[in-house]
């Protein structure tokens, strides 16, 4: 009577070994992500925004990524490589009602889009300036802009500290000078200060 009630504890024991063993094993491959939209979610009705996905998985595995825009829904598949952080940028157009988003069946954190009702004006400045009251103003940080031209679609204009211009990346500052180049709306705030010094 022993031997068994010690067989079935080790088989328990065993069992148990193999649940947790399943369980963390399960923890470690699914993927954790975030979506970020550019210009800290602020857009216009009928405009497109830019999100910025990133996924990491903890394993090399395939997963799809789904997300529905207001009459807009597609699906990525992605192929992720163990402890590596893939980076997408997504065009989506502005929706009133809101996004969905999930990673392989599985809902996830998904940003509001903020709709502005007037002109909306970005200004990213170390100073204190004050904008018209007639503009919707959103004060950003140039981590905030977007990584592709068509993401200054959202806005009506954009003013920026010339100064700092220097803490955009690349692909910031790639689609900066797209932006301006298509005659997009946009003022260097002390730019003389720059051509001075």
């Amino acid at each position: 009577m022993g031997g068994d009630r010690a067989g079935a504890h080790a088989e328990v024991s065993r069992l148990g070994f193999w649940l947790a063993w399943l369980l963390v094993g399960s923890a470690q491959a699914t993927p954790v992500w975030t979506l970020e939209p550019a210009l800290q979610g602020w857009t216009r009705e009928g405009r497109e925004t830019e999100l910025r996905l990133r996924v990491r998985a903890g394993q090399a595995q395939q997963a799809r990524f789904g997300l529905q825009a207001g009459a807009l829904r597609f699906e990525l598949p992605l192929q992720l490589q163990a402890g590596q952080t893939q980076r997408l940028l997504l065009r989506v157009p502005a929706a009133a009602a809101g996004l969905n988003a999930q990673l392989d069946g599985v809902a996830g954190p998904v940003p509001q889009l903020r709709l502005a009702e007037r002109p909306l004006l970005a200004l990213v400045s170390a100073q204190g300036e004050e904008a018209s009251t007639s503009l919707q103003t959103v004060r950003l940080e140039p981590v905030d802009l977007p990584h592709q031209a068509a993401g200054y679609e959202a806005l009506d204009a954009l003013a920026v500290d010339a100064g700092l211009i220097a803490r955009l990346e690349p692909a910031q500052l790639a689609a900066l000078r797209l932006h301006a180049a298509a005659c997009g709306r946009l003022a260097l705030l002390g730019a003389d200060r720059l051509v001075a010094g």
